[in-house]
């Protein structure tokens, strides 16, 4: 969503409102192992290598940590850039790579050649709430693999690397698709639900394509994807 001035990808959103709270889901293409770029691969196998299992390291504080399935939440508040609009709360929960003691790291193997790179990489470090990224470059010559360890406010520090513009733009863009979403949903509900025979809510996605567009379409989703599960809406009934 942050990169949306700068991606030529599109995206997919799905959205329930639910006690007044929107829950986001964004619709991916399943996940292909056995057609993966090498690139990708050689990512797996170095977090493999660099990230020691949790259980293995838990009476060793030197050592990096890591355990498939590592989850972190955390809070991140957005507001417009002249800061007149409301601030909007986002609750964003994130796979975190490992530990290096209490602090999370992200580990990466691609190289950091361009902006559009270290803005995903930073927006990234502020979802998680992530610090520091150990980055591995292999090289294509022989082999060899060099490591170096990145804070985030060194990114922010690099101005060759993406100025501060671009990190204002992309906290702009961002509130201001999610100031659409939360001004808009309740009317292209009523739409959608006008005339309808059942009273079953259908669910709305929301959509961005193409590069350098901040705007997105609205639609209803005809095949839902599963937000909330009824464990979670038995938990915390609807009021």
């Amino acid at each position: 969503m942050g990169l949306s001035l700068y991606d030529r990808r599109g995206w997919t959103i799905a959205i329930e409102k639910y006690n007044d709270i929107f829950f986001l889901k964004e619709l991916k293409k399943p996940f292909d192992k056995e057609n993966v770029h090498d690139n990708t691969r050689f990512g797996f196998i170095f977090e493999k290598q660099i990230l020691d299992d949790l259980e293995r390291s838990s009476n060793k504080s030197n050592e990096i940590s890591m355990k498939e399935g590592m989850y972190v939440a955390n809070s991140v508040e957005f507001e417009s850039v002249d800061g007149k609009d409301k601030k909007i709360k986002v609750f964003a929960p994130g796979s975190i790579d490992g530990l290096d003691g209490d602090e999370y790291i992200e580990a990466k193997t691609r190289d950091l050649d361009g902006e559009k790179k270290y803005l995903d990489l930073w927006l990234q470090m502020i979802f998680s709430s992530t610090n520091t990224l150990i980055q591995g470059i292999k090289s294509e010559e022989d082999g060899e693999i060099w490591i170096r360890k990145i804070r985030k406010e060194t990114l922010e520090d690099v101005e060759s690397a993406f100025d501060k513009t671009m990190r204002e733009n992309a906290i702009a863009v961002i509130h201001q698709i999610l100031d659409a979403l939360i001004s808009n949903y309740d009317s292209f509900m009523e739409e959608l639900m006008t005339g309808r025979y059942k009273r079953t809510r259908p669910q709305i996605m929301m959509v961005k394509t193409g590069k350098g567009s901040k705007d997105i379409l609205f639609s209803e989703n005809m095949k839902p994807a599963k937000i909330l599960t009824d464990k979670f809406k038995n938990r915390f009934p609807e009021t």
